[in-house]
C-alpha cells in the first residue's frame, strides 16, 4: 500500500495538542496522540469528519480532555433583567450582563439562563466569569447556585472570578449584604468540547513512559542529576600509560628535561629541585571533583599532586603502589610534582575521570565512594547543585546520611528557603515535602558539630496532593488511558519480605533454607530496593523458598496473588504455591523469568506472566476457595519445569519486588501496584464521563469508534456508550462475558434494537473497533473487517459520550488508545481504513516506542517527508 503525497496543514494537529496543552495542568504522550491524529485526520483516511476525537495526550484533577473539538464558547447566557429578586429595591441599574447592589439591606437575586431555557441544563459545562467593582463596605458579596451547591464564591473587594463547572441543574443567584455596595457583572457561556469528567479520589501508580511504576501523584521524574554520586566521567588524561614516551606531559623545572625521563612502565622522576613536575594543562575545572588512580614505585622521597586538594585542604599525597585519591581541583593543570627531600619515583597508568558531576563541592567536601562527603567541625561550607524550584509547585525531597560518629548537624536550602536545620543524633534517612519558591539551586551546608558525615542517594520530584488525576500509562510502551476497578491489596507490607518466613519443604528452617537480603537490585519502580533470594550454598539439593503463612482470601471470591521478580543467578524458574486452601486453591504454576512464558501450571490457577521490562516480570495466580480459607503462598526458585529441587551451590536466586493480594467477585487478574506499608491500601475505581453534547453527537446517524485492550479475556459488560444520561436511550460497546468477545448494542426507550457479538483473536490485545449506526443500517467492523450487520432497528436520540452504559453502571475497565464519534455514517471503505493498521502507524508506533528509551532510529522514504511535515 503506498502513501498519498497529499498532506494535510501540521497546523490541524498543533491546534488541537496545543488546546489540549491550554486546559490542561500536565502534558505528555503527544508523538502517541500524534499517531491517533494521523490515522483520522489525514486524506490518507478521513480528513475531518470526526466530531469527537480523543487520545492520551493531557489531563488536569478532575479532567480528562478530548484532541477535538477545540474547545470553544456558546453565546452569552446571560441576561439579569430577568428573574425575582428579594430586597428588590436594593438591586438598581440592572442591563443584561451588570446590576448594581446598593447598601441598606441583605438582598439576593435569582436569574435563570436566558430565561426561555430556565435553570442551568444539568451535567453541561459552563465558562462563568464574575467581575466586581465600585466595592465598599465590611461584609461579601457572593455568587452560588441554588440548593445542591456547585459554585460558591464569596468577595469582600474589588475582583475577578473566573471558574468552568458542570451545571447541578440549579438556577444561579448573587447575593449581598446590608453592610456592601457593588457593581456586579457576570458572563455565563456553555462549554463546546467532549472533555471528560474524571474520579478516583485515592492516589493510584502506573508505568512512566520510563518504563518505571511511579504514583500518579508524582508529576515528574528525578530532578536531581547524579544523586548517587556514583557517576564518572570520561578519561581526561593523555598518554596515562605512557606507552611510548612523554607526549601529552609537560616536563617543568630546573633541568627538567633531564631528571624527569621516560623508560619502560613508566615516567622517572628523579630530581632535587622542589619545583619539578610533570603536568597536562586545561584538563580540570577549578573547584570540580575528581578520582586520580595511579601507580608509584617509590625509591626514595615521594611525589604528590599540585593544583588538588583533599578535604580541609590538606596536600595530596602518592603512596608506593597503588593510588585511588579523590580531590577537589584549585587549578586547571594536573601537576605532578616532587614533594618529598630527594625524589626517585616511577609513576605509571594515569587516570583522571570526573566525578560528582552536576554539583559545586565546597571546601571541607569531596565525592568518595560513591558519597557526598563532609568531613569538618568548624566550619559552614556547602555544596549545591542549581535547580529551578518552581514557586507554588510542591516537590518531595529524599536522602540518606552515614558515616557519623557523634551527632551531626546540617542545613538543607532550597535556594531561598530552610527545609532542615537540627542537630541529628541518630535519623539516617529524610524525606520532606515542600512548595518551591522560585530557589535556584538544592544546598547542603555543614555546620559546626560532630566530625563530619556523607549525603547519597539524593532525590527530588515533584508531586501533588490532586487523587483525581487520569494515569496515562506504558505498560505495553505506547502511552493509553488505564481504567481500573476499585481494588484492595491485603498484603500489608508489600515489599518487606522479611513478612514471610524462609522455610524449607518441610516447613522447618535449616539445611533447605535460603537467604533473603534487602536492597539487591533497582526494581520496577527504579530505586534500589529489590530483594536477593537465593540458596544458601549449604551444599546437596532443596527446596528453600519464602513462605507466607495464614494467609486469609477471601471465600468465592477470586483471589490474586502477584509478584515481579527478576531473573538473578542461574535458575530460570520461580514456582508460586498456595497451599491450605480448599484443592482449588492449591497448586504449583511454573514461570520462566529468563524468558518471560509459562512453564507447568496447576488446572485450577488463573495464571499469567506479564513483561515490565530491563529483564522483570510480574507473575501472578488467580484461584477460588469456599471453605478453607486460611493457607499459605510460597514462592520457590526453580532450576527445571516441574520441580522445585534446586542445588544449594550459591548459585540459584531470583529478585523480589512487590507482593500483591487481592480479592474480588468478578475480578480475576492483576491490577496495577497497590504499594503498602503496615496497612491494607485500596485504590478506588477510575470513573471517567460527561463528555460531548447534541452538537457534537447525531441522533439520526453515525459511528462509533474505539481502541481499546480489555484487562482480561472475560468481562463483565464493562461499557463505552452514546446516550441521553440513561442507559434507556444509548448506543453501547460492551466488554462481553464470553472469552475474547465484545458486543454492540442500540436501545430505544429501553428497548434493544440491535445487539451483535463481535468475537476477536485476543481482546486483552488493542482491538480497533467501529460501529456504525442509521436507521435500518448497522454495521460492526474490526481491525479492517466487517463483522456484523443489521438492516432493522431505529437510533435513540442521545448527546453524551461516557465511559458507562449511559448510566451509572457498568464503568468501562480496560486500557483507551482512542476513542473518537463521527456525525455521519462513513463508507465501508472509510470504516476499513480507520479500523486497519497502517504502514505509517506501524512506522510511528515504533519510532515513539524507541524515542520512550533514548534508542536511535532511522528515517527514510516517503515516512521521512511525512516525520518532516507533521512533527
Amino acid at each position: 500500500m503506498g502513501l498519498t503525497t497529499k498532506e494535510i496543514s501540521s497546523s490541524s494537529f498543533n491546534d488541537m495538542i496545543s488546546s489540549v496543552d491550554r486546559r490542561s495542568e500536565y502534558v505528555e504522550n503527544r508523538a502517541g496522540a500524534n499517531v491517533r491524529l494521523n490515522n483520522f485526520l489525514t486524506p490518507y483516511t478521513l480528513d475531518d469528519k470526526s466530531s469527537i476525537l480523543n487520545a492520551p495526550c493531557g489531563y488536569s484533577n478532575g479532567v480528562y480532555p478530548s484532541l477535538r473539538p477545540v474547545q470553544t464558547f456558546g453565546p452569552e447566557l446571560i441576561d439579569l433583567t430577568q428573574g425575582t429578586a428579594e430586597q428588590p429595591s436594593q438591586w438598581s441599574n440592572i442591563t443584561t450582563n451588570s446590576v448594581n447592589f446598593l447598601t441598606g439591606a441583605a438582598g439576593t437575586r435569582y436569574f435563570n439562563i436566558n430565561s426561555t431555557q430556565g435553570t442551568l441544563i444539568s451535567g453541561k459545562k459552563y465558562s462563568l466569569t464574575l467581575e466586581i467593582s465600585n466595592y465598599s463596605g465590611s461584609d461579601t458579596l457572593g455568587l452560588s447556585t441554588q440548593g445542591n451547591v456547585s459554585i460558591n464564591a464569596r468577595f469582600d473587594t474589588n475582583a475577578t472570578h473566573s471558574e468552568v463547572f458542570t451545571s447541578n441543574g440549579q438556577s444561579l443567584r448573587i447575593f449581598g449584604r446590608a453592610t456592601n455596595s457593588a457593581t456586579i457583572t457576570l458572563s455565563v457561556k456553555e462549554v463546546i468540547d467532549a472533555d471528560f469528567d474524571f474520579t478516583r479520589g485515592s492516589a493510584a501508580t502506573r508505568v512512566t513512559k520510563d518504563g518505571l511504576i511511579k504514583n500518579v501523584q508524582i508529576l515528574s521524574g528525578e530532578l536531581v542529576q547524579n544523586g548517587d554520586f556514583e557517576q564518572i566521567g570520561s578519561e581526561l588524561i593523555t598518554n596515562g600509560d605512557f606507552a611510548t614516551d612523554l607526549s601529552g606531559w609537560t616536563p617543568t623545572g630546573t633541568n627538567a628535561t633531564n631528571t624527569i625521563t621516560w623508560e619502560q612502565g613508566g615516567a622517572r622522576i628523579i630530581s632535587t629541585d622542589a619545583n619539578i613536575s610533570l603536568s597536562q594543562y586545561n584538563v580540570l575545572t577549578v573547584g570540580k571533583a575528581y578520582k586520580l588512580t595511579c601507580d608509584v614505585n617509590v625509591t626514595t622521597g615521594g611525589i604528590g599532586l599540585d593544583g588538588a586538594i583533599l578535604v580541609g585542604g590538606s596536600t595530596v599525597n602518592l603512596v608506593n603502589g597503588f593510588n585511588e585519591i579523590y580531590f577537589v581541583a584549585n587549578s586547571t593543570t594536573l601537576k605532578i610534582k616532587r614533594v618529598i627531600s630527594v625524589s626517585n619515583c616511577l609513576l605509571d597508568n594515569v587516570s583522571v575521570k570526573e566525578v560528582g558531576q552536576n554539583w559545586d563541592i565546597g571546601s571541607d567536601w569531596q565525592i568518595l565512594d560513591g558519597k557526598l562527603k563532609y568531613n569538618s567541625s568548624s566550619s559552614n561550607s556547602s555544596s549545591l547543585q542549581d535547580f529551578n524550584f518552581t514557586s507554588g509547585k510542591k516537590y518531595k525531597i529524599e536522602f540518606e546520611i552515614s558515616d557519623f560518629t557523634t551527632d551531626y548537624r546540617f542545613d538543607l536550602y532550597t535556594g531561598f528557603s530552610f527545609i532542615q536545620s537540627a542537630i541529628i543524633t541518630s535519623q539516617t534517612s529524610f524525606s520532606y515535602i515542600f512548595e518551591g519558591d522560585g530557589g535556584i539551586y538544592l544546598r547542603f551546608r555543614g555546620l559546626e558539630r560532630g566530625t563530619g558525615f556523607s549525603v547519597d542517594n539524593v532525590s527530588v520530584i515533584e508531586i501533588t496532593d490532586d487523587t483525581d488525576i487520569p494515569r496515562i500509562d506504558y505498560t505495553d510502551g505506547t502511552g493509553h488511558l488505564l481504567l481500573e476497578p476499585q481494588s484492595t491489596n491485603t498484603a500489608t507490607y508489600s515489599n518487606d519480605f522479611t513478612q514471610g518466613d524462609i522455610f524449607n519443604s518441610s516447613g522447618n528452617p535449616g539445611v533447605d533454607a535460603g537467604v533473603l537480603t534487602s536492597q539487591q537490585a533497582i526494581s520496577p519502580d527504579g530505586t534500589n530496593n529489590a530483594w536477593l533470594l537465593k540458596d544458601d550454598n549449604s551444599g546437596g539439593n532443596g527446596q528453600p523458598n519464602l513462605r507466607f503463612y495464614n494467609t486469609t482470601v477471601t471465600s468465592n471470591d477470586f483471589n490474586t496473588v502477584s509478584i515481579f521478580a527478576k531473573k538473578a543467578l542461574t535458575n530460570d524458574f520461580i514456582v508460586l504455591r498456595s497451599t491450605g486452601f480448599d484443592t482449588s486453591g492449591n497448586g504449583d504454576s511454573y514461570f520462566n523469568i529468563s524468558n518471560g512464558t509459562l512453564g507447568t501450571t496447576d488446572s485450577d490457577h488463573t495464571v499469567k506472566i506479564e513483561d515490565y521490562g530491563n529483564g522483570w516480570y510480574r507473575c501472578s495466580i488467580t484461584f477460588k476457595t469456599t471453605t478453607d480459607t486460611t493457607g499459605a503462598v510460597r514462592i520457590y526458585l526453580s532450576v527445571t519445569d516441574g520441580s522445585v529441587s534446586v542445588p544449594l551451590d550459591g548459585t540459584n536466586g531470583v529478585y523480589l519486588y512487590g507482593l500483591q493480594c487481592e480479592a474480588s467477585a468478578a475480578q480475576n487478574y492483576a491490577t496495577s501496584y497497590i504499594p503498602t506499608s503496615g496497612s491494607t491500601v485500596t485504590r478506588n475505581a477510575d470513573v471517567c464521563n460527561n463528555a460531548g453534547s447534541s452538537d457534537l453527537i447525531s441522533s439520526t446517524e453515525g459511528v462509533l469508534y474505539v481502541e481499546v485492550a480489555a484487562l482480561t479475556s472475560i468481562n463483565n459488560f464493562q461499557s463505552i456508550s452514546l446516550s441521553d444520561g440513561t442507559n434507556q436511550n444509548n448506543i453501547r460497546f460492551i466488554l462481553g462475558n464470553v472469552l475474547n468477545r465484545a458486543s454492540f448494542q442500540v436501545k430505544v426507550g429501553n428497548t434493544s434494537q440491535v445487539f451483535k457479538n463481535i468475537d476477536t483473536t485476543d481482546i486483552t490485545d488493542f482491538n480497533k473497533i467501529a460501529f456504525k449506526y442509521k436507521e435500518n443500517d448497522f454495521a460492526a467492523w474490526l481491525n479492517g473487517v466487517e463483522v456484523a450487520t443489521d438492516t432493522s432497528g431505529t437510533v435513540p436520540t442521545v448527546n453524551q459520550l461516557s465511559f458507562t452504559n449511559g448510566g451509572a453502571f457498568n464503568n468501562f475497565e480496560g486500557k483507551v488508545k482512542s476513542v473518537a464519534v463521527f456525525k455521519e455514517a462513513l463508507t465501508d471503505e472509510e470504516l476499513a481504513k480507520i479500523t486497519s493498521t497502517t504502514q505509517q502507524e506501524v512506522f510511528y508506533e515504533m519510532r515513539d516506542r524507541m524515542l520512550q528509551i533514548d534508542a536511535d532510529y532511522y528515517e527514510f522514504g516517503d515516512y521521512t517527508t511525512r516525520l518532516k511535515k507533521l512533527f
